[in-house]
């Protein structure tokens, strides 16, 4: 059942801090986690595969991102936002619980008070019932890339097949069996029915401490799905709607892959 919880903050004081924060977001939550429950920070932070959470790095409110000399310039009483998702059912009340009681926001030499708090849930079935139209617009907000295995250089283009197949692994591991999708179908449907019909991409390079240099496209693609084809909305639907939870490809975890998905066919 996808959790996802919006925290909305004021800075404190004025300074600087990196401009890409996932790290520190990733951070702030491991750490917070780790002093309320060892074994669930192990789980968290040691386990190995698909990760059972993703974050959203912290972002300005109404304004945008002044960057002076490679830093990201904070004003006293500027309106903040950062999130965390967590795509386990088993461990969602316990996460939700420990963020709920943390008092202290500080990210870098940045401290924030905190002003709200927005929680949003679906369950896997509620997922499964999205139903997107023909059109569909992924906005990637943060750097996005897909590792390849054997391969020592990262893939930086949204290609159908990569971000379905990416979902439809973070999906099959913590929905429940009996929602479970066949992945080669579904991957065979993306490489014949999905059209990219247009995009506007740019690359983008970010630092995360103690992992160094990362780079990832950012920016908009536009799918068209072939109409004798769209059966296979049924499958696309509900993987699009965990995107958002879910972020995508690599590093989700530092806030990586955050997308934004806009059905066209509305507009």
């Amino acid at each position: 059942m996808p959790l996802s919880i919006e925290f909305r903050l004021v800075a404190s004081k004025s300074g600087f801090i990196a401009p890409f924060t996932g790290g520190y977001v990733r951070g702030w939550f491991l750490t917070n986690i780790k002093r309320r429950s060892e074994d669930l920070f192990r789980y968290l932070h040691e386990k190995q595969g698909i990760r059972p959470y993703a974050v959203k790095p912290l972002r300005p409110i109404g304004k945008k991102m002044k960057v002076l000399n490679k830093g990201w310039k904070i004003d006293e009483e500027d309106k903040l936002t950062f999130g965390v998702s967590i795509l386990k059912g088993s461990i969602e009340d316990a996460i939700f619980s420990i963020l709920m009681h943390t008092e202290e926001f500080s990210f870098g030499n940045i401290k924030c008070e905190l002003d709200q708090i927005i929680a949003k849930r679906h369950s896997y079935s509620e997922l499964m019932s999205k139903n997107y139209g023909p059109r569909i617009g992924l906005s990637f907000r943060t750097p996005t890339l897909f590792d390849i295995r054997g391969r020592e250089f990262a893939y930086l283009f949204p290609d159908p097949m990569r971000i379905v197949g990416n979902l439809l692994n973070i999906w099959n591991k913590f929905a429940p069996g009996h929602l479970i999708m066949p992945i080669d179908p579904i991957i065979d449907w993306a490489s014949r029915a999905i059209k990219t019909k247009s995009f506007k991409l740019e690359t983008r390079e970010v630092t995360i401490e103690n992992t160094g240099k990362i780079t990832g496209f950012k920016g908009r693609v536009e799918w068209v799905i072939l109409e004798r084809e769209r059966e296979g909305m049924t499958y696309l639907s509900p993987l699009l709607a965990l995107a958002e939870f879910s972020n995508v490809g690599s590093k989700r975890t530092y806030g990586l892959g955050v997308v934004m998905v806009t059905d066209l066919s509305k507009q």
